[in-house]
């Protein structure tokens, strides 16, 4: 997360970049598509705002951030401006195609920087005329593949329970191995996101389900690229965060998160603790860590990196589970993490994670607000502790279809203060999500 800060920066993400990079020929686990998921992730954009540092910093969202809550970050005193690509977009979605848009008014001295690389992000750069410094399309696909990732822990020596298999007989064979010797395994797509993209499996019924419904994707000519791995009782997920130098190639190692998943899906981040350090520093994690990222070098990848990594069952640290050649949610938090430190509100703890809700079509961000403070958990000035939401976006977006029903949103949170409050403060915003389905008059 290095910028030239002598710069004005314009930032803008697509939180689903892996299915820009996955193949079109390939077999896919089933997955059941969720337009309103879709949207949601769609409007995780505005999330960048984090990044910027200044009034002349712009996040590129797909829809324009909401002014109550533009307005409340602003007062805390997080410095940005927003613009967006609203007027290619449809009510039903937000999504956006950025190759041929032109956005006006920004700085031809600014430097464009993106979640992911996407070779849209190149064309919008090249027409806008800003400066985008990104590595070479076709090596950012080849240090995101899970494959990659699989072949490099292999290679230094730290992944000897991860199987690629590129056939229906290798599955087949692979699969029954871990499912009668290992209670399970966990299928992952080369290109999979959290959450989706992998899937476990700990029943034979199951397991011949996902055989025939790969059989048939096979029939059609697709081609076989999974990695298998047992089902791991995992004592600790977290992940490391670096930059890697474009001109030296030197990296730096910006920040261990602890990550709080749901069903191997991310939930949040929370600042590893002493504990958590010192076992890595004393397993040589770090130094696994400096190598991987002169490997990535090597290939040509510069910029962020995050490393996810876990401890498994009984004590047994996986330094590699895989390589997201990109920035992070446990990169945003950090730059929050920062943010706050520099405007003075320094705390104990700081946690990110999100709650999914429904939401009420006539809700407002005024009333979330209100409803926050009423419950004594808003992040204000004075206090210098409480909750900060980050999104409204994701909350509203599914409202925009004008249907008059309640719709499915999602909210993110930041959390700061002691780690007792902290605690407290996850538990009443959880609670108080549950109202939004509520109409004003009955909250």
């Amino acid at each position: 997360m290095k910028t030239n800060k002598q710069r004005h920066m314009i930032y803008a993400a697509k939180f689903d970049s892996e299915r820009y990079w996955q193949p079109e020929n390939v077999v896919t686990l089933p997955a059941i598509r969720n337009r309103n998921l879709e949207n949601i992730v769609c409007a995780m954009d505005e999330l960048l705002f984090a990044l910027c540092r200044g009034e002349e910093d712009v996040v590129l969202t797909g829809i324009p951030m909401n002014t109550v809550h533009q307005k409340y970050l602003h007062e805390l005193g997080f410095r940005f401006d927003n613009q967006s690509f609203e007027q290619e977009i449809e009510a039903k979605t937000c999504e956006y195609h950025a190759e041929n848009q032109k956005i006006e008014g920004l700085s031809k001295d600014a430097c464009f920087e993106t979640y992911a690389v996407l070779p849209e992000y190149i064309s919008f750069a090249k027409n806008n005329q800003i400066t985008y410094p990104c590595p070479a399309i076709n090596v950012v696909k080849k240090v995101n593949s899970k494959i990659y990732s699989t072949k490099l822990a292999k290679k230094l020596g730290f992944s000897e329970y991860a199987e690629i298999v590129t056939s229906e007989e290798e599955f087949m064979a692979a699969g029954k191995r871990l499912l009668n010797t290992k209670g399970g395994l966990i299928v992952k797509e080369e290109y999979g996101v959290s959450g989706k993209g992998n899937l476990k499996i700990t029943e034979e019924k199951t397991f011949q389900t996902i055989l025939r419904n790969i059989s048939s994707q096979c029939k059609k000519g697709k081609e076989v690229r999974f990695i298998l791995e047992p089902a791991f009782q995992v004592k600790t997920d977290f992940s490391v965060q670096y930059f890697i130098d474009p001109e030296t190639g030197k990296a730096e190692c910006l920040s261990v998160q602890q990550i709080i998943n749901q069903e191997r899906a991310y939930h949040g981040s929370v600042t590893a603790d002493k504990e958590l350090l010192q076992y890595l520093e004393g397993q040589g994690y770090f130094s696994v860590m400096e190598r991987v990222m002169d490997a990535l070098y090597k290939e040509g990848y510069f910029g962020d990196v995050c490393v996810d990594s876990m401890i498994i069952e009984p004590d047994v640290l996986v330094p590699i589970v895989e390589i997201n050649a990109r920035k992070s949610m446990s990169l945003i938090k950090k730059s929050l993490e920062e943010s706050l430190e520099q405007m003075g509100y320094a705390n104990e703890e700081v946690c990110t994670f999100y709650v999914d809700t429904i939401v009420s079509c006539d809700l407002t961000m005024e009333d979330v607000l209100e409803r926050m403070n009423s419950a004594g958990i808003l992040f204000k000035k004075e206090l210098k502790k409480g909750i900060i939401p980050l999104t409204s976006n994701t909350l509203f977006v599914n409202t925009r279809n004008k249907t008059g029903k309640n719709q499915k949103g999602r909210m993110y949170f930041l959390l700061t203060g002691t780690r007792e409050e902290v605690a407290v403060y996850r538990e009443k915003v959880t609670k108080l999500c549950e109202t939004f389905g509520e109409g004003k008059n009955e909250a």
